[in-house]
């Protein structure tokens, strides 16, 4: 009996351990993914997500407002923004669907930098 609450009692602490584990590398997370977007998305989008890059008033399709893909009362698209960004989805400002104009810099790293960058947005929604 003594051994099985002993075991019950490290796996308890095993799991607060890695819960806090887990909120920091998702902290790290959403951090490179603000760095991402910062460096490949913010020059149309805006360095605060709301469409009103530098570049933006250059383009002839207008920027989306990043701030607001998540409708009020539903889950964040997580799915159709990762196809829009990695080209599965046609963005007519984001380049021919085969080749995104900035798809080749993610290179082999595509698909962590795709979700770092998806997470950074779902933090930055104004509808809860």
């Amino acid at each position: 009996m003594r051994t099985i609450t002993s075991i019950v009692c490290l796996a308890l602490i095993a799991s607060l351990f890695s819960g806090v584990t887990l909120a920091r590398d998702r902290a790290g997370t959403i951090e490179r993914g603000k760095t991402s977007y910062l460096i490949f998305c913010s020059n149309c989008h805006g360095q605060d997500a709301t469409g009103n890059g530098p570049v933006a008033q250059l383009l002839t399709i207008p920027s989306t407002d990043l701030t607001l893909l998540k409708r009020k009362g539903e889950e964040f698209p997580y799915n159709e923004v990762s196809s829009a960004i990695d080209g599965r989805k046609d963005v007519k400002a984001h380049g021919y669907k085969q080749m995104p104009i900035w798809g080749v810099a993610f290179g082999r790293k595509r698909a962590p930098i795709i979700n770092e960058i998806i997470l950074y947005l779902e933090t930055l929604q104004k509808n809860p």
